[in-house]
């Protein structure tokens, strides 16, 4: 029997790890056996971090009638709530009292009485110190008293929900923080490309987008930028001859280092000589009305055979107008002119 208990807590231990928000958590609960097969009526309550009330709720083989007449009337009648609060133990209602007694309490009368609910526990989940919620447990008196060792049985498996729900938790706060960081590097003038592990892709900051779109090597200079010459190299520098779609030639440079502790991870810090010269402002105007839908289309990253379907014209003619879109417009490519519609508000939507 108790090598069945300890197996049934690794189980649930291993289930709970797999969840990713307390969503997750309260789903994979209720849908596992319970600890102590003769209780039946399960229920979880998670308490609001701040205010201590509570937040969410949920349970099985009970009915919602039960489920809010004790959120309404019993929570404040319950007196295992308050001694739970007070020694942080499980909660029992025939702990110290006989089952008529409980029976004639207030609190059994006007919500536990509605499952004949004789055998109820309350078991505390406790994150970084503090009562974060309970695993409620019931039963109707059908069966003995529950003795010591279940009692015991029932605070592990709050004990294990308690680690899988601080983890959780955890990891949300990290979410948070790491958008809350993303979110202060966009704001930020400095471009700046990131690569949180050597398999991710590279993220740009939006000043390093807005300066690698002025370049008709386009974003993917990142890559060349970012590039090691040994895998031991930690801090290091390069730099790339760029063409800026303005007219002319530059030089970024690319300053890297570890992105703390982490060794995996490298932030990267650009810079150009001068900056980019500004964007000649394109003579969309000069365009004629089927010169500008051909442009639009190739902004929207058709070929020259969808363009031509959706135009109703023939691909040879499509290749004629964007000749002449590219004369007008002072670009050399599709690449190019796509970009010079994407980065100028003046290029007309409609």
């Amino acid at each position: 029997m108790r090598d069945e208990a300890a197996f049934g807590l690794v189980e649930l231990a291993r289930d709970l790890a797999t969840a990713e928000s307390e969503a997750d958590l309260e789903r994979v609960y209720l849908e596992r056996p319970a600890p102590v097969s003769a209780m039946p009526m399960r229920g979880l309550y998670l308490f609001d971090p701040c205010t201590r009330a509570v937040e969410r709720y949920a349970a099985t083989n009970v009915s919602d009638v039960f489920l809010a007449r004790y959120e309404r009337v019993g929570r404040s009648e319950d007196p295992n709530i308050a001694w739970l609060t007070h020694h942080r133990r499980a909660a029992y209602s025939l702990r110290g009292r006989s089952s008529r007694d409980w029976m004639e309490s207030r609190v059994y009368r006007e919500v536990f009485s509605i499952h004949c609910m004789v055998h109820a526990v309350q078991a505390p989940v406790v994150v970084d110190g503090q009562l974060a919620g309970t695993l409620a447990f019931g039963s109707p008196d059908s069966r003995p008293p529950l003795t010591a060792a279940e009692l015991r049985l029932l605070e592990c498996a709050a004990g294990v929900f308690s680690l899988a729900l601080a983890g959780v938790r955890r990891s949300e706060r990290l979410e948070h923080r790491h958008i809350q960081a993303l979110s202060a590097l966009d704001v930020s003038t400095t471009p700046i490309l990131m690569v949180e592990d050597p398999g991710d892709v590279v993220r740009l900051n939006a000043a390093a987008e807005r300066l690698l779109d002025r370049t008709v090597e386009g974003r993917d200079l990142a890559y060349a930028l970012i590039a090691r010459r040994t895998t031991r190299e930690r801090s290091f520098s390069r730099e790339a001859r760029v063409r800026w779609l303005g007219g002319g030639e530059g030089v970024i440079r690319a300053e890297s280092r570890p992105s703390g502790d982490d060794a995996r991870g490298t932030v990267t810090v650009l810079s150009c000589d001068g900056g980019p010269p500004a964007l000649t402002t394109p003579r969309w105007s000069a365009l004629t009305d089927r010169e500008r839908d051909v442009t639009r289309l190739v902004a929207m990253g058709y070929t020259d055979a969808e363009i031509a379907r959706e135009l109703s014209l023939s691909v040879h003619t499509v290749k004629q107008y964007l000749k002449s879109v590219y004369r007008s417009v002072g670009v050399r490519s599709r690449v190019e002119l796509a970009r010079r519609v994407l980065t100028e508000a003046s290029f007309p939507t409609a």
